[in-house]
């Protein structure tokens, strides 16, 4: 078996372990001025990145910074804020109340975020006028606001975490229960942090969190370099969303969700449904508070019920295959499609179910973890090209076609496990995925390699 797309001989595994903390006084009154000076920087970048890279009418149009350029803007911005806001000519952590190196990692975060913003609204800039009209009459406001970032306004919760770069070992494991971080200093854990830190993974950046009322979560993230193993067995996955159904692999095998945690996940659901309910016909506040808390409790079990299947799928398929291939599925806009109608109203509860993202990133850590490879390919036309023919449809198969008899040699097409064989061809080889693609796109751009 010949892999076309050229893969790395190791990769690096990013990954995130999260542990309670208990805070002193102190240190939960540094933690809340450092929230109220990351808020302020929140509101202060955004503003200057809008006027000098935003895409309202009557702004300069300027290309968004990239390496050092972006460095050097996000450092401008930073002094900037240190001046206008404190009257300070070089940043000071004892009148700020948020570190130097805090603050850059917020802003590379942010600008990161807003380039997506920028590229999300330009592609839908540059679509056709009647597409643009749709969108903005869906959404109530214009295409260039589509996936802004907003303002942190009076009143609002803003930013509940703070997040710190391990530069110079400023993070720092001080027992099996201590830990030291920058700015707040040594802490206890309630996990023991040898069943976290294992082996020569190294800790890249610290999240302190402000969770439920004083309760405080720390997230750590590592980085570790994993060999690839050879590939000796490979798998195309196609999305389902029919019933309990995940995953169709090209082999034909299903993949599904257990019934008994769909039905608890629904239970859950209902549940909260019941409570929203009744907090619409309740008037005391207390009684509200009470509510809203068992609702966000309600929440929280049901993620985690959910984030439990998805990593026991993830590692059966990890354990089972050296070369995964998927759909790059978006979510949002899949949600978007046909808003309003009964179907739409299905089709999102299946989407709250299969949760095609978490699953995605559940599945990458799973493969890399062990040196596995994931491959995501782009969705286009993975259901409309037949695999064994390369017979392409003019239009869009309907979701409640399930099979079709080929129009070439008259045989039976099941869509899944076609869709599921194209995904694993293409994302073995862009190139013959290129071929059904309208646009001027490179190849390598249809496909991402982890």
């Amino acid at each position: 078996m010949v892999v076309v797309t050229e893969l790395p001989e190791k990769q690096t595994r990013v990954y995130t372990r999260k542990c309670q903390v208990y805070l002193t006084d102190a240190q939960v009154a540094v933690h809340d001025r450092a929230l109220v000076a990351s808020n302020e920087l929140h509101n202060y970048a955004l503003t200057r990145l809008e006027q000098r890279f935003g895409l309202a009418p009557g702004t300069r149009r300027r290309l968004f910074p990239t390496g050092k350029w972006l460095r050097v803007v996000l450092d401008e911005i930073r002094l900037s804020f240190a001046l206008d806001m404190y009257g300070l000519t070089r940043w000071s952590y004892s009148v700020i109340g948020l570190s130097a190196q805090m603050a850059q990692a917020q802003l590379f975060k942010l600008a990161t975020n807003f380039a997506m913003y920028r590229e999300s609204a330009l592609s839908l800039m540059m679509a056709p006028a009647a597409n643009q009209e749709k969108w903005s009459r869906i959404h109530g406001k214009p295409v260039w606001r589509r996936g802004s970032i907003q303002h942190i306004r009076p009143g609002d919760p803003g930013k509940q975490s703070i997040t710190a770069p391990n530069n110079k070992d400023s993070v720092a494991v001080l027992s099996n229960t201590t830990i030291k971080l920058p700015l707040i200093g040594r802490v206890q854990t309630c996990r023991d942090l040898s069943k976290v830190i294992k082996g020569e993974a190294a800790i890249r950046t610290i999240t302190l969190k402000r969770v439920r009322g004083n309760k405080y979560e720390l997230q750590m993230t590592f980085s570790e370099e994993v060999p690839k193993v050879p590939i000796k067995s490979e798998v195309g996955l196609d999305w389902g969303m029919a019933g309990r159904t995940v995953f169709t692999s090209n082999t034909g095998r299903v993949i599904e969700n257990d019934e008994f945690v769909v039905a608890r996940v629904s239970a859950i659901r209902n549940e909260i449904s019941t409570l929203q309910s009744r907090m619409a016909r309740v008037k005391s506040p207390r009684k509200t508070l009470r509510l809203k808390d068992k609702i966000r409790r309600l929440h929280a079990k049901a993620s985690n019920v959910m984030t439990n299947e998805q990593r026991r799928i993830a590692r059966t398929i990890a354990d089972e295959y050296d070369l995964i291939v998927l759909e790059r599925l978006n979510s949002s806009s899949m949600r978007r499609r046909g808003r309003g109608s009964a179907q739409s109203r299905g089709f999102n509860a299946k989407l709250a179910v299969v949760q095609p993202y978490s699953l995605t990133q559940a599945v990458i850590d799973a493969a890399t973890s062990s040196g596995k490879t994931v491959i995501l390919v782009d969705p286009y036309k993975t259901s409309r090209v037949e695999f064994e023919t390369g017979y392409v449809h003019e239009k869009k198969i309907p979701l409640n076609v399930r099979e079709w008899t080929s129009p070439v040699d008259g045989r039976r097409v099941d869509r899944d496990v076609n869709a599921a064989c194209n995904i694993l061809s293409w994302g073995k080889s862009p190139s013959l995925h290129q071929l059904h693609v309208e646009t001027g796109c490179d190849p390598l751009e249809l496909v991402s390699v982890h």
